[in-house]
């Protein structure tokens, strides 16, 4: 199966939340999100209408959209987006992905982006959630090992 083409997430479409596949660039392929997504402490964060930030500390405050898994599938993906399209409109929300490299497990969430790190430690703390992203570092940084993401929904 090939995932050459890009999903591309248009806010303009219909209440059933259609998608539709496009040319955006490289860093929001399909296969560069799994790639990504395949390697311990590897994920993304990417805003459907904008892209990637440039930097910051990435982190969930939805713990409770929070969905994670052995594996992702590009059919898990696609519905994880479709479930939650109206955060994913909302400026400063992100689609975010992140393998946990103790666990193995493979999270998606929606993200915020702060650049204030004690900024992020806080909100991680309370909003029940592991760990943040250094986005300028590529590594995420553990708060709470013991955190369960709001009781996260779990899936094969």
């Amino acid at each position: 199966m090939s995932y050459a083409h890009i999903l591309k997430f248009n806010p303009n479409h219909d209440m059933l939340g259609r998608f539709s596949f496009s040319d955006m660039g490289k860093a929001e392929t399909m296969r560069g999100m799994f790639d990504r997504m395949a390697k311990p402490d590897g994920g993304f964060t990417w805003s459907p209408t904008g892209g990637e930030p440039k930097g910051g500390f990435a982190l969930s405050v939805y713990p409770q959209h929070s969905a994670v898994f052995e594996k992702v599938t590009k059919r898990d993906l696609i519905d994880y987006i479709k479930k939650n399209r109206d955060l994913l409109r909302k400026p400063g929300n992100y689609l975010g992905a992140w393998h946990d490299p103790e666990s193995g497990k493979v999270f998606l969430d929606i993200s915020m982006v702060t650049q204030d790190k004690k900024e992020a430690e806080r909100l991680c703390r309370k909003h029940d959630q592991i760990a943040y992203f250094d986005l300028n570092t590529f590594q995420s940084v553990t708060v709470n090992r013991a955190a369960t993401s709001g009781g996260v929904v779990k899936h094969a």
